[in-house]
């Protein structure tokens, strides 16, 4: 009979981590205009935030940042299993409505961001930009109408902690633990407009809000200096006082 034999990978020994997750609810709020705390609950969420059910944790290579494992675990923490080594560990919650995330595979690129809103609502407020440039008396040029359109985001919590070091108990049953906090990458401002007569006739509004940032490179802690335009159509009326008013979170605002 004929003997063969087969190339087999040598299996590194891993170790434990107790990974304790916190979430950080207390979102920093940069409130242009004071909004009362029963208007803000009206918008939930939006304002204080909402505890996530799941974080995806990636670790990723300490000397080029590439990833190296990732794993989805409760919003609480839990146990994983990593090669004895030097990480840098990122972690976000897992599951958002509007924020998305990509380019996972390399921490330096790693980003959230929302899509871009329909070719239909892009056209009714360039149409509008430029109906109100055409009545300007004060030659504004900023071109903003050019910048991509988007979904206001929800809150994404993230957390980032540099150089960890995973020992290795060379065969006995030990594990290391983990401790990070996971905190918004948002802000949230309130968005007034009064002195709007008419209110009781109204049935929809919808917003553009322009010089904010595009995305976050939430691996580096670093925000995107793309601009873009918000768009946002949770608004609640006041008609007794000729009030609309609302809250939008955004990635931040472009400096000035």
């Amino acid at each position: 009979s004929a003997w063969g034999c087969q190339r087999i990978e040598l299996y590194e020994l891993t170790t434990r981590v107790n990974l304790k997750m916190n979430v950080n609810l207390d979102i920093d709020q940069s409130i242009d205009m004071a909004i009362e705390t029963d208007v803000a609950a009206e918008f939930g969420s939006k304002v204080a935030g909402t505890m996530p059910q799941y974080m995806e944790v990636i670790f990723y290579n300490v000397d080029d940042d590439k990833l190296v494992y990732s794993f989805v675990i409760s919003a609480e923490g839990g146990e994983v299993s990593v090669a004895p080594g030097h990480y840098n560990v990122v972690a976000y919650s897992y599951g958002t409505e509007s924020t998305q995330v990509d380019y996972l595979s390399d921490r330096g690129k790693a980003e959230a961001f929302t899509t871009d809103i329909t070719k239909s609502m892009q056209g009714l407020f360039k149409a509008a930009v430029a109906n109100a440039k055409g009545t300007s008396t004060k030659g504004d040029t900023r071109g903003y109408e050019d910048d991509p359109i988007v979904y206001e985001p929800d809150h994404l919590y993230t957390a980032n902690e540099y150089d960890v070091s995973i020992p290795s108990f060379e065969g006995r049953d030990e594990s290391v633990e983990l401790h990070t906090t996971a905190s918004s990458i948002l802000d949230v401002y309130s968005l007034e407009v009064i002195g709007v007569t008419g209110l009781e006739n109204i049935q929809k509004v919808e917003a553009f809000i322009t010089g904010q940032i595009r995305s976050n490179y939430f691996g580096m802690e670093e925000r995107s200096t793309d601009p873009a335009t918000l768009y946002i159509d949770d608004f609640r009326m006041d008609s007794a006082n000729g009030r609309l008013y609302s809250v939008f979170g955004t990635f931040g605002k472009l400096p000035g």
